[in-house]
């Protein structure tokens, strides 16, 4: 078995079994699944996807190590089975369904990991060493053999903790609310059978009671034979229809009470799950900025945290490497904002005209690798030492 699978050899003298001293972090697993309510599923959705877009990339100060066997691996092909995009994905998705995504370095031969493989987290548990402190995961998938592997080798992101090990489940917090909007749902879907027109006949009080009955059977067969379009009636009697709406106020006020409520847990803004109700925002990219800084950015900073902590050495760490996730991929501003960001970045020689071309896709020109400052416009270097021309904006 590969080395990341095995326990750790035991003390000499330690009387205890391995799994004896290793215990639980958490025993409670949620049966709740996000299939079961189409709110809860947007929101899931929206975030697994929004962090997915902002892929992540290794630093060594400010250059990207594009070379580096981790990088290449992690978003060109992470395993045979996962794009970059779907590993970030579904790895996201995970936490958010469950509290928490385990992503797991399958090594090859030489111990070198060769693959990124996203875990099941209802067949994964958090354990603790006592005598180490160390997290292990226990894996126990249905139809194989128990897995003991070290927390080193599994990139755990989770939802708040109160113990630091396993992360909360929202869709646990979030029962009783689903449960209540499942039921109003339920018993509003059982009542549309009835919410045909009805029709109220006033039958004089003179009439007998025979002839009052060959009343109704009369209109309910020309009724009948009209399929709802033909209402015949005898001298004297009056018909008022009665009209039943499929749509219960009430359900859409308890829809309303559970899209708030699954945003709160999950930190979105209601409007993104389509609750216009309170929503007010001077430009789409302030509802934008702050869907990223308060939904998106701590996810994020989370997944971060994780790889610098488990995918660098020491050493790496010492000399400036850092996995970084890309927020600018993520942020999109209209046509003319985005025009304004990038001329203000030229002429305060924060890019150059070719690092602009480049994110717009587009090939470079010559004489633009170089920094420019408003003077209006010249090199940054002549203005530095002087010899900028006076005509020149100066």
């Amino acid at each position: 078995m590969m080395w990341p699978f095995n326990r750790t050899r035991d003390k000499p003298g330690n009387k205890k079994s391995a799994w004896e001293r290793v215990l639980p972090a958490a025993f409670t697993r949620s049966t709740a699944s996000v299939e079961g309510s189409e709110v809860l599923f947007s929101a899931v959705t929206r975030i697994a996807s929004s962090c997915a877009m902002a892929p992540m990339h290794l630093y060594r100060g400010c250059q990207r190590m594009a070379g580096d066997w981790r990088e290449q691996l992690l978003n060109r092909a992470p395993s045979p089975k996962w794009s970059g995009y779907d590993l970030l994905n579904t790895w996201q998705a995970c936490c958010e369904a469950t509290g928490n995504g385990y992503l797991l370095k399958v090594p090859g031969p030489g111990g070198r990991v060769e693959a990124l493989d996203v875990l099941n987290p209802e067949y994964v548990e958090p354990v603790v060493d006592e005598d180490s402190g160390d997290v292990w995961y226990r894996i126990e998938p249905p139809d194989g053999k128990t897995l003991l592997i070290h927390g080193y080798h599994i990139l755990h992101i989770r939802h708040i903790s109160t113990g630091g090990v396993k992360g909360i489940n929202p869709v646990k917090v979030l029962t009783g609310t689903l449960t209540y909007d499942n039921s109003i749902k339920s018993f509003s879907l059982s009542q549309i059978d009835g919410v045909n027109s009805s029709v109220v006949l006033n039958v004089p009080a003179a009439v007998s009671a025979e002839k009052r009955a060959k009343a109704v059977e009369n209109f309910r067969e020309n009724y009948k034979k009209s399929r709802g379009s033909l209402i015949v009636l005898d001298a004297g009697i009056t018909a008022t229809i009665l009209a039943k709406s499929p749509i219960d106020a009430h359900v859409l006020d308890v829809e309303r009470i559970t899209t708030n409520r699954v945003a709160r847990v999950y930190m979105i803004p209601p409007h993104l799950l389509g609750d216009y109700t309170n929503s007010s925002y001077e430009s789409n990219e302030n509802s934008t900025l702050e869907y990223v800084m308060h939904t998106i950015a701590p996810r994020l900073r989370q997944s971060e945290a994780e790889f610098n902590r488990k995918w660098l050495t020491e050493r790496e760490w010492a000399q400036g490497f850092r996995w970084v996730r890309d927020l600018d991929a993520l942020i999109r501003t209209d046509a003319l904002t985005s025009a304004q960001v990038d001329q203000q970045r030229v002429r305060g020689a924060g890019k150059t005209p070719n690092e602009i071309r480049e994110a717009l896709r587009l090939p470079p020109v010559p004489g633009g690798d170089v920094l420019l400052a408003s003077r209006d416009l010249d090199t940054l270097e002549r203005i530095v030492d002087g010899t900028a021309r006076p005509g020149n904006g100066g």
